[in-house]
């Protein structure tokens, strides 16, 4: 992390990935320093009143670190939806492909959306807004937030995670899954059912009423597809805005920071 031999341990290519991201080896640098002198000894209390800075420190590096862990939670998702070997044999049963592709969507939507909520929570704890977690919400962080660029900025995530949310409230809260196939689901759903089972086709009719036999595989691929187009679309526009988060909240973390250390009991030479 923070370093190009990072890299190397990585083994395949992360689309979403704000490791090297200024903001985010900043608090990794400093968080270090902080777990270093004072890991072992003090507790977040014991910072919090004698040393507050290094404890902005600590709670500033876990909301930003948790939103690093979001974004590489992403990357498997492409493993995922490019897997073949259907159906999976496990010793509680079988998964089938539609199964997997459905839940594939389950996490895509969940880990999606967090995203968002975790922006949000970061914004509320650099600006020491006090919030409880449930009152975390736009709204209120518009009220204590001056700046109109960073309000701009969570607006468009707001606005960006708005179309997966309310799949996701429709499929997890109400039970409402998407169709992957239209009319055809059923079709699919029973062909998977029978993979490498026995020859259960499907059919479907062309634009002049010719019968023509479905492909499992060819249906698969379509679905996934569209899966992923659409959720490398919402990831790659919250890791742009996430990036310009960081770049806006960055200076107002470390105006806190400094305030917070002028008034400490002990400050290191790192820290002047």
């Amino acid at each position: 992390m923070c370093s190009s031999e990072a890299n190397k341990d990585k083994d395949f290519d992360w689309r979403f990935d704000l490791e090297q991201n200024a903001f985010v080896c900043e608090l990794i640098s400093m968080g270090q320093a902080v777990e270093m002198w004072d890991g072992e000894t003090l507790t977040y209390e014991d910072l919090l009143k004698d040393n507050p800075h290094r404890a902005f420190v600590v709670a500033i590096g876990y909301r930003t670190l948790k939103i690093v862990d979001r974004f590489k939670s992403l990357n498997i998702l492409d493993r995922m939806l490019a897997y073949e070997g259907f159906p999976i044999k496990t010793p509680a049963g079988s998964i089938f492909r539609d199964q997997w592709i459905r839940v594939t969507n389950d996490v895509l939507l969940s880990r999606l959306t967090s995203i968002r909520d975790c922006c949000f929570f970061l914004v509320a704890e650099i600006f020491e807004m006090g919030l409880k977690p449930r009152k975390v919400t736009l709204g209120n962080l518009k009220k204590h937030i001056q700046n109109q660029t960073i309000i701009e900025v969570l607006n468009e995530i707001g606005d960006t995670a708005r179309e997966i949310r309310d799949e996701r409230d429709r499929h997890l809260h109400r039970g409402e899954e998407r169709p992957l196939f239209g009319e055809l689901d059923l079709i699919f759903q029973v062909m998977a059912w029978h993979e490498n089972k026995s020859e259960i086709k499907g059919y479907d009719s062309d634009e002049d009423g010719r019968q023509i036999e479905l492909d499992l595989h060819q249906m698969h691929e379509q679905a996934t597809s569209e899966i992923r187009a659409k959720y490398h679309r919402s990831g790659d526009r919250l890791l742009t805005l996430t990036e310009k988060l960081f770049e806006l909240t960055q200076p107002e973390f470390e105006r806190r920071w400094s305030d917070k250390r002028d008034i400490a009991k002990e400050v290191r030479n790192w820290e002047r």
